[in-house]
């Protein structure tokens, strides 16, 4: 159908831009509420952050980085398309599917192994009011291909709100553990959308 047309073409924009670089890194000294003009957020103070100069369509936006004491950085990464679909109509499980896929081959195309993609989790959910499609999965990534000997497993979660006045927001948190991506889901829960 067409709605799953459009979906499959922006989860494949978005997995390609989510690991892209945005400027000017940030550090809060106390929390900070961020104003992104269709929602606000608030990073706490032992964050670091970086933010483009302005919001376009199918590009990262926004990177949170959460301290950490591993090899691998937890992190969040925002990305804004124009184009809007209606969640409501998607099937959780087969979005969640599609959205592993594409990331693994995102992933193998940027020189990551990747072994065991498993979907942990698709579901229905919302944030800051508004319906959100949650998705849960993990992947065992070997980035010596990319230069860095780096080998761990990593959780993904994303949500993803798409609506006709605002397009589509998606927040993707990994993190080298499940009880890692907690403190920046909490971030994701202080969503608070323009009225």
């Amino acid at each position: 159908t067409k709605e799953d047309s459009v979906m499959r073409k922006f989860l494949l924009v978005l997995m390609a831009l989510c690991l892209a670089v945005v400027p000017a890194l940030a550090e809060t000294v106390e929390p900070a509420t961020l104003d992104f003009g269709d929602f606000t957020m608030t990073v706490p103070a032992d964050m670091q952050y970086e933010m483009a100069d302005e919001i376009t369509d199918n590009a990262t936006f926004f990177m949170l980085y959460q301290p950490s004491e591993s090899a691998f950085t937890t992190n969040m990464a925002l990305v804004w398309s124009e184009a809007a679909s209606d969640l409501t109509a998607a099937d959780p499980q087969t979005t969640g599917e599609a959205i592993l896929a594409t990331a693994q081959t995102t992933l193998e195309a940027q020189s990551v192994a990747v072994a065991n993609p498993t979907l942990v989790g698709a579901s229905m959910d919302e944030i800051g009011g508004k319906t959100a499609l949650s998705v849960v999965y993990t992947m065992d990534l070997d980035y010596t291909g990319m230069g860095v000997d780096l080998q761990t497993n990593v959780t993904f979660v994303q949500a993803i709100v798409s609506e006709d006045a605002i397009g589509t927001y998606t927040f993707t948190i990994a993190s080298d553990s499940m009880d890692g991506c907690q403190p920046l889901v909490e971030v994701v829960n202080t969503v608070v959308w323009a009225e």
